[in-house]
């Protein structure tokens, strides 16, 4: 985990788990980032810009699949009730 790089964007109350803060319910945001002023931030902030939510943001798009299966481990793993902690 690492602060957010962009704070003025305000990037968390843009998404869809903020009604639920609101309202007093706990909710998380899981996404890739990286440490500002590094070439994968930027490869990142360029992506947002141009093909996040646009016609060219398709599955044909090169992805790290390792990476998005530790993230997808994280998330299963904070979600679940018994974790043995």
């Amino acid at each position: 985990m690492v602060p957010d790089p962009l704070p003025d964007r305000n990037v968390f109350i843009r998404t869809d788990q903020f009604s639920f803060v609101r309202e007093g319910i706990p909710a998380l945001v899981f996404k890739f980032g990286f440490a500002k002023n590094t070439p994968e931030f930027d490869i990142e902030h360029d992506w947002r810009a141009s093909r996040y939510h646009a016609p060219s943001d398709d599955l044909k798009q090169p992805m790290l699949k390792e990476e998005a299966m530790k993230l997808d481990a994280v998330c299963r793993r904070t979600g679940q009730t018994d974790r043995g902690c």
